[in-house]
């Protein structure tokens, strides 16, 4: 009997189990479904647990453990083996300043520049910068600015 081929994996994506099979270890990897050959066999079946093959007309279960190729395995443990470590990153002064609303966005709104220091509730320009919290962190726009008169305190407030 030739040499089995070497098994990478299965998959099964809506159109019916296949194995990722090569002839040998250094040849290129096929998607092989049932029924189609490799080399001089067949493939009878796939599951997760077992390949069936057919050749000279008798069938060849083994488990996908049997043929799976071993290399692929060592190069992902060689890749996780800790090297000599990498320098840090360069240290990066963010400086903050107070920069004002930015470009329109078109909706009467006017974006946030990064590292903008602004003040909440600060109005520049017409415009009065707003932070709103949102589940992946602050997010700010710079909003119309008016004056709102408050009814019970009769005050102004910007």
């Amino acid at each position: 009997m030739p040499p089995l081929p070497v098994y990478h994996g299965m998959m099964n994506i809506g159109d019916g189990p296949a194995a990722i099979l090569s002839v040998n270890a250094s040849s290129a990897q096929m998607e092989i479904h049932p029924g189609e050959t490799i080399g001089p066999f067949k493939l009878v079946d796939v599951n997760t647990q077992e390949i069936a093959l057919e050749w000279d007309g008798k069938i060849i279960r083994k488990t996908v453990d049997e043929i799976l190729d071993r290399t692929t395995r060592q190069v992902v443990a060689d890749a996780n083996t800790p090297g000599p470590a990498a320098p840090p990153p360069p240290v990066v002064q963010v400086v903050k300043a107070p920069l004002g609303p930015g470009e329109d966005t078109g909706r009467g709104y006017k974006v946030c520049i990064p590292n903008d220091s602004t003040p909440d509730g600060s109005i520049v320009d017409g415009y009065r910068k707003v932070s709103i919290a949102t589940p992946f962190g602050n997010a700010c726009r710079w909003g119309p600015g008016r004056t709102v008169m408050l009814s019970r305190t009769n005050e102004m407030r910007p």
